[in-house]
């Protein structure tokens, strides 16, 4: 593991942790709150293993695995934003 994984991978961990923590709290709406956890655990393991999101991409005919990441998260966070998660969002 380099210094950036080091780092960033207990960071995303940490604030998976707290999504959940937020949601079962009831201070987020159950998809707010799902979906932030998906996106610090899915993070935390992208981070730990960047080969993963070029092998998922290529599947799609995608070349670039951050491609891929950021044409799957966008909209997704978009509506999430807009208010389709209940009791609004705020990053964790």
């Amino acid at each position: 593991m380099n210094l950036f994984q080091i780092v960033f991978v207990p960071l995303c961990t940490l604030a998976a942790l707290h999504s959940l923590i937020r949601l079962r709290r009831g201070q987020t709406g159950w998809l707010a709150g799902w979906f932030w956890f998906a996106v610090w655990a899915g993070g935390a393991v992208i981070i730990a293993h960047p080969p993963i999101t070029t092998a998922v991409a290529s599947a799609f005919g995608i070349t670039r695995g951050t491609d891929f990441v950021l044409y799957l998260l966008e909209p997704v966070a978009l509506q999430v934003e807009a208010g389709g998660g209940g009791k609004g969002v705020e990053v964790a």
